[in-house]
């Protein structure tokens, strides 16, 4: 049983040993105390045999590590440092190593493309005076006044130029 967990241990060190930490850093907000609180959870796992496998191994180590942490801060009632920084090694990490990505399920990446071909084909049927104007507002950010000065047109029809090119785009879509 004991060569089984370390097994799955060494494992979950390897592919979850970055998230644990940052769980624990965040809730500490000290680098030696949080490499002590995941350490913690792996010899619970291992010296204590708690884990029954009842769930995923990471959703114990999670739990042990957080809890581990929480305790640490009520016990020593750390107050926590704003400007506390990660350990070095640690501090190369990016939250992309930590945080798992959402992928959309295919019918939700279907109706993005499809949704997104119409609002083109919507813009690209759109006459030009309406388009600028809605591009220079939604892209790049221009009040009406400056659109009005840079396309030498009211500001009032700049207002209808992207109130009607809203409602072409709201309607294809």
């Amino acid at each position: 049983m004991t060569d089984c967990i370390r097994t799955q241990l060494a494992i979950a060190y390897r592919n979850h040993h970055r998230k644990l930490y940052f769980c624990a850093f965040k809730i500490t907000r000290d680098a030696e105390e949080a490499r002590n609180c995941v350490a913690d959870a792996y010899t619970k796992a291992l010296a204590r045999e708690q884990f029954k496998g009842d769930s995923a191994l990471f959703t114990y180590l999670w739990t042990v590590t957080k809890n581990n942490a929480l305790d640490h801060v009520r016990s020593h009632k750390v107050k926590l440092r704003s400007k506390a920084e990660p350990a070095l090694v640690e501090s190369r990490w990016t939250q992309s190593d930590v945080t798992p990505k959402r992928v959309p399920n295919p019918l939700q990446a279907l109706l993005t493309k499809e949704r997104m071909q119409r609002t083109q084909a919507a813009l690209h049927n759109m006459k030009p005076a309406k388009r600028k104007a809605l591009v220079m507002h939604a892209i790049d950010g221009l009040k009406y006044k400056e659109i009005a000065e840079n396309t030498g047109a009211k500001m009032g029809t700049v207002m209808s130029r992207i109130n009607h090119a809203r409602a072409e785009i709201k309607a294809a879509v």
